[in-house]
Formats: structure tokens, C-alpha cells, sequence
């Protein structure tokens, strides 16, 4: 059955054909196909096992029942459930950590090679090598992949999925006679600042740069306040502070970076006043409030002035002395964004 250049790849959907009648059929078919979640292959010795799991109205059951009943039955049938096309997700690609090896002979490393999407149907991997003399490839339990290096070359390590084997991603391999030792590890930045929601980027650099086992570790002392990457990603999670640690594999050599986080800033985008006039006589006082828009604004700190300062005066919290008959404004102002707003003052002489 061809495929379709229009369709993915992936697992064949097969139309049954029904040649004989359920009642003919007897003992001519031991395999049937069911459309399922998943695929597997069951073996069921009587009727009553199969009807766990298929209605009785069902078409497998029904053949299964012909088969059963029918002249010189078999001892069992097999049902085998294959993936509709439209249940398939096919692969795209394959991502490889770290994207090239460096080492020695007599070293092994290991590779964490991702099928893409993660949704992939199938995300079975298959390794082979271009070079078995200089570095063959093996695949472990928890999907990672070990690449053993045998003699002083280059190889490239070929990681294989699809149902044709058609997604592909290559690992060069270069294998050195000897092994170059790592003396150092520096960060390209001591100090990262930032907001809640935010990231920051930390380099590594291990010295000597022909150093055979260049692999970093990150980490961070307080995972709360900022995660990192293995590449060295930083997040910013929480307000806070934390040390980014970096170390080389060879010779645990460390590099740090301290990594300040803030709350995000609210900018002040108004000020009001609760009144907008005042009216008083000579030897009084009043009171002005403020109020920060919005109420979450960071910065709530406000000034407050007087155009006249013979006729009312006024202080940090607002209060306004009447000190003379006349007329005055009095303005506050936001430290952040200078917002204003204004209230009018009536000052009359004492009766």
C-alpha cells in the first residue's frame, strides 16, 4: 500500500475488507485489526476474556465469535490495535545537549538527545556511528545516549527516529590522543540584576581553551529566588538574592555570580488631592491628602508646596497653616513621574 506524499509518516491506516460472512468465516482469520489508542497485539482464548474489552456489538467481537463458534475453531485469535493516521503525531527533529563532543581517548560522555515536538508520537532514538574505531555510541535506560571514545579521530554519531528512519540529527565527535587538564573557569558577569519575571544570560569560560572536558555545571544557592539553566540561563523568580555558581567537570574549578531580583516597578501615572479648595481664617490649619495612582505604584512619595508662603505654608504631610487674608495654591508633586495636582486656598482675617 503506497503512502500518500500528502499525509505524515507514520503507522498505515488499514481498511478491512470483509470477504467472508460472520458466519462463514470459522477458522480463516486468526488476526484481527481494531482501531485503538495505542498499538498492541492481545491474545484471547475464549469469548468471555474478549468482551473485557470489545462491545459485543463490536465487529472484532463478532468475528471473533464466528471464529470461536465455528467449525474446528483455534485454541485463540489475535487482535491487533494500530493508531489511526489522525492519532499519529509525526517527528520533526531531533535536539542534541551538548551539539559536539570533545575528549579523549578512554573517556566516555553522555548526550540527552530530544525528540521533537514533545508531543512525537514515537520517541524511540537509534545511534550509530560513522567511526566505531574512534567512538561508537550506546543508548541507556533513561534515554540518554553514552559515546565512548576509542582512538585519537573525528566521528559523527548519527541519532535516528521516524518510521523510516527519516529525522536525523548528527553528533561530531573529535577524540584526542591525550588529555588536556582544565586550570580555570571565569563568568562573564560577577554581578546580574533584574525584575521578578525577568532573565539574565551567564557565560562560562574554561581555560585552557584546548582543555579536553570543557563541561559546565550550573546551580544557583537559592532556587526560590532565581533558577539556572544548563546553559546558564538565569530566571528570575522572586525578590531576592542568590549566588549562580558555575563548575567545571575536570577539576571542579567554580566561578560566581551574584544575582540581585526586585519587585517589578509600578510608575506613578497620577496624583490626586481629596479636596480642591481650602477656606480658613488667620491662626487656622487644615489638612490635604494625597492620593498615588495607582494604589500599587512603587514609588508613593510626594512634596508638597505653596505659592505663597505668607499667605498659607504647608508641610511634608500636607498640613496647611493659614497665616494671613489672601489667596494661595497649594501643589503636590509625585517623586515619581512629577505628577501634579493642585488646591486652592481662601484665607480670611480673624473675626
Amino acid at each position: 500500500m503506497a503512502n500518500s506524499q500528502t499525509e505524515p509518516l507514520g503507522p498505515f491506516k488499514f481498511n478491512v475488507i470483509a470477504k467472508y460472512a460472520p458466519a462463514e468465516l470459522g477458522d480463516t482469520v486468526p488476526l484481527l485489526l481494531a482501531k485503538g489508542e495505542d498499538e498492541s497485539l492481545t491474545k484471547y482464548t475464549d469469548l468471555n476474556t474478549l468482551a473485557n474489552d470489545f462491545d459485543m456489538d463490536s465487529s472484532v467481537y463478532l468475528n471473533a465469535k464466528a471464529i470461536f463458534e465455528g467449525t474446528n475453531p483455534p485454541a485463540a485469535v489475535m487482535v491487533k490495535t494500530y493508531l489511526g493516521q489522525d492519532a499519529y503525531t509525526s517527528p520533526t527533529g531531533i535536539t542534541l545537549e551538548p551539539t559536539t563532543l570533545i575528549g579523549a581517548v578512554n573517556t566516555t560522555a553522555n548526550v540527552v538527545a530530544t525528540v521533537m515536538p514533545t508531543t512525537a508520537t514515537s520517541k524511540v532514538i537509534s545511534v550509530s556511528s560513522s567511526n566505531v574505531a574512534v567512538a561508537t555510541a550506546s543508548t541507556n535506560s533513561d534515554g540518554s545516549v553514552t559515546v565512548a571514545m576509542k582512538s585519537a579521530g573525528n566521528a559523527k554519531i548519527t541519532f535516528t527516529t521516524g518510521v523510516q528512519g527519516e529525522v536525523k540529527a548528527i553528533l561530531p565527535v573529535s577524540v584526542s590522543s591525550s588529555t588536556v587538564s582544565v586550570s580555570g573557569i571565569s563568568l562573564d558577569q560577577s554581578v546580574l540584576n533584574g525584575e521578578v519575571g525577568g532573565s539574565g544570560q551567564l557565560t562560562a569560560t574554561v581555560t585552557p581553551d584546548n582543555a579536553t572536558n570543557k563541561h559546565v555545571e550550573f546551580s544557583s544557592s537559592d532556587e526560590a529566588v532565581a533558577s539556572v539553566s544548563d546553559t546558564g540561563l538565569v530566571g528570575y523568580l522572586s525578590a531576592g538574592t542568590s549566588t549562580i555558581t558555575a563548575k567545571s567537570t575536570d577539576g571542579s574549578y567554580t566561578a560566581n555570580a551574584t544575582v540581585t531580583v526586585k519587585e517589578p516597578v509600578v510608575a506613578v501615572n497620577g496624583v490626586s488631592l481629596d479636596n480642591t479648595t481650602l477656606a480658613g481664617t488667620v491662626g487656622g490649619k487644615d489638612k490635604l491628602t494625597a492620593t498615588v495612582e495607582p494604589a500599587d505604584a512603587t514609588n508613593q512619595a510626594v512634596s508638597f508646596k505653596s505659592s505663597d508662603d505668607t499667605i498659607a505654608t504647608v508641610t511634608d504631610d500636607g498640613t496647611v497653616n493659614f497665616v494671613k487674608a489672601g489667596e494661595a495654591t497649594i501643589t503636590v508633586t509625585t517623586a515619581d513621574g512629577n505628577k501634579t495636582a493642585t488646591a486652592t486656598v481662601t484665607v480670611t482675617a480673624a473675626e
